[in-house]
């Protein structure tokens, strides 16, 4: 089927891939330029600073865990950077609550061991590495705990969701969308 999404901002992008992943051909209409509607890099203009401003920044925040998935799927998982606001002295040292977190930077979760299929997915299953491409990010770690493969997954080889079961209904997330959803 031929279907039309008009906007290509992140609601209309990601109903694209939905319709594309369900087997559908995709038209998408955008007035602006660009796409991303409300979250996107500015142009570059005399005097801005390099790289040039992003809009909709806000929502590359950590607690936006669907945008960050959105931006892995299309392949963008990598492509911003967040770091600490410098406050008071402006030093940019690392604190040491943020240790743990900075050693995850750019690492995906691979297989710590071979696992089989029908595995269920507990902690000692999950390690991270850096640099594993195609991966999932280590905010992902505990959406993966108690899921089972669909096929057996290789010592060190990243894990995406594709490599789970589907999860219809889960209890302990009721009331929150379930992944195929």
């Amino acid at each position: 089927m031929r279907v039309a999404v008009v906007g290509g901002g992140l609601a209309g992008l990601s109903a694209a891939l939905e319709l594309v992943d369900g087997g559908h051909e995709v038209v998408l209409h955008e007035a602006r330029p660009t796409l991303g509607g409300a979250v996107q890099t500015l142009p570059a203009r005399a005097g801005d600073p390099e790289p040039p401003p992003d809009n909709g920044q806000h929502i590359g925040l950590g607690c936006f865990t669907e945008y960050l998935r959105f931006l892995d799927r299309i392949g963008e998982g990598g492509s911003f950077l967040r770091t600490r606001l410098a406050l008071g002295s402006g030093d940019k040292t690392a604190y040491m609550s943020e240790a743990d977190p900075i050693t995850k930077m750019g690492k995906k979760v691979v297989a710590a061991r071979t696992l089989p299929a029908g595995h269920t997915l507990a902690d000692g299953d999950l390690a991270l590495k850096s640099p594993a491409d195609g991966g999932l990010p280590p905010y992902e770690l505990d959406a993966l705990l108690g899921r089972v493969l669909r096929h057996p997954v290789a010592e060190d080889s990243a894990i995406t969701f594709d490599d789970l079961e589907e999860v219809l209904y889960a209890p302990e997330h009721a009331g929150a969308p379930a992944h195929g959803d």
